[in-house]
């Protein structure tokens, strides 16, 4: 039951108009996580500007009284590097991204054109101590995607070197230093609308991020952005909507209280999991039926016989002369309801209870059937898997309150004071402990890119906190 809450944590590898005012799950984003995913990001410009075609460039200079047009075309870089990138969040808009120490290699064709001249050969281009300073700014827009966009540029070349592959000279000597003047205010230009063109791509790919996705067979989650994201100068909130649902269906929506992120000096990533989200995800696997699958699986395993039963139930081993197979069967009568408390998870749990008998002739009856109330502690624990790439999620639960709601016993001679202290015993003893077996053998979640996660209970919300590895 607690397991299936653990999953929501794959929000963090990730980030529907919502009708709440408050997000059911909160992702924090830190310095370590920007500059992770900026050196991506910059990898990415580079490769994808490395093959960049600039717009031609075209000119003249007055030589001698005679004017010579010149025209660059076929500009192509070839070679495309930074010595240094950096960058930092722009509180309310976005990140810096500064580019330092560049250099660039580009190839072109030149041709000259004057009333006693005509040229055309190929040159080179070669750029020095090229630095781009981009802001790029982050909002959301329907249906709760993030978008992209920059929101300013400013680019400098200090060193520039023209080389024309000429047998004319004396021509290229007379008009170098033009051509250098006029490339290294295009150059400038080009190189920030190279970096708009790139902003351009990148937006188009979050446009297409599936926000609503599905968890498994049975469960989809509405992980989409609620609002703009809050940046501030240390790190980056995003505010997802956090709800679950089965598909095709239209499910009930937990409203979500208001809750604070703690403030953190650590580089770590983390996510607030809203008691509302988690509820959710409750509701999405009862409705489903997985979680009554998984109970019933789960007590029908537990395999016994009435002698056994002689300390919780003495009436039912007394009822049989001699040992006769048993099935214990619980399964929810209702979706538990969560309470995330300080290092504490409570579960309301209302089921059915049944003990069958299985004699070796007859059909199988019903010996006892009641309606309980538990409430149970729990906790979730998350580590890196050993076998795989990827994570474990595991958890464990334990009895803090049992009660009967009603019973009906089937065996005449059964007492019901007595029933219900043996049903409770049955419940802790034999119930929680396979329960729990399954529940420490965790939910494994391949990835590649988060490691070292760790997970609390706050009130009212359950802390993530884990790495994000990049590259």
């Amino acid at each position: 039951m607690l397991l299936a809450g653990s999953v929501l944590f794959i929000v963090l590898s990730l980030s529907a108009t919502c009708n709440a005012d408050n997000p059911g799950i909160k992702v924090r984003m830190t310095q370590d996580v920007l500059e992770n995913g900026v050196k991506y990001l910059i990898d990415t410009m580079v490769a994808e500007i490395s093959t960049y075609n600039l717009p031609d460039v075209n000119g003249s200079a007055t030589i001698d009284n005679d004017e010579m047009l010149f025209e660059l075309t076929k500009i192509q870089i070839a070679d495309f590097k930074f010595g240094n990138v950096s960058s930092k969040f722009v509180p309310g808009i976005g990140a810096q991204i500064s580019l330092h120490r560049g250099n660039a290699v580009i190839n072109c064709q030149y041709d000259i054109n004057s009333w006693l001249i005509k040229d055309s050969a190929s040159a080179l281009l070669t750029l020095k101590e090229i630095s781009i300073v981009v802001i790029l700014g982050v909002r959301r827009i329907d249906p709760g995607v993030p978008s992209l966009y920059m929101s300013d540029c400013q680019s400098i070349t200090q060193n520039i070197d023209f080389k024309m592959f000429s047998e004319i000279s004396y021509v290229y000597d007379s008009l170098k230093s033009h051509i250098e003047e006029l490339l290294q205010r295009s150059t400038s230009e080009q190189l920030c609308s190279a970096v708009r063109s790139q902003v351009i791509a990148w937006d188009m790919s979050f446009s297409d991020l599936r926000m609503n996705f599905t968890l498994s067979r049975n469960i989809e989650a509405d992980l989409s952005l609620t609002n703009d994201p809050e940046i501030s100068e240390k790190y980056a909130d995003m505010s997802l909507k956090g709800q679950f649902h089965e598909p095709n269906v239209t499910a009930m929506e937990y409203t979500p209280a208001p809750f604070t992120l703690p403030a953190q000096d650590s580089s770590r990533s983390c996510a607030g999991i809203s008691e509302a989200s988690v509820n959710s995800l409750v509701n999405a696997y009862y409705s489903s039926g997985s979680m009554n699958a998984m109970l019933f699986s789960t007590s029908r395993s537990i395999k016994l016989t009435t002698s056994e039963l002689t300390d919780a139930v003495p009436e039912i081993s007394k009822h049989f002369k001699s040992p006769t197979p048993v099935k214990i069967i619980l399964y929810a009568t209702s979706c538990p309801n969560v309470t995330l408390k300080d290092k504490n998870i409570i579960m309301d749990f209302q089921g059915l209870f049944q003990i069958h008998a299985k004699p070796a002739e007859g059909k199988s009856q019903v010996l006892l059937e009641a309606n309980i109330l538990a409430v149970l502690n729990g906790g979730i624990t998350m580590s890196d898997a050993e076998k795989f790439p990827g994570l474990n999620v595991s958890a464990s639960v334990s009895l803090n309150r049992f009660q009967i709601l009603k019973i009906e016993p089937k065996i005449k001679e059964a007492k019901e004071p007595a029933l219900k202290k043996g049903i409770q015993q049955i419940f802790n003893q034999m119930l929680l402990p396979k329960l729990n077996e399954k529940l420490k053998q965790g939910l494994p979640v391949p990835t590649m890119i988060l490691k070292n996660p760790s997970s609390v209970s706050r009130q009212g919300y359950e802390l993530v906190e884990i790495d994000l590895i990049l590259g």
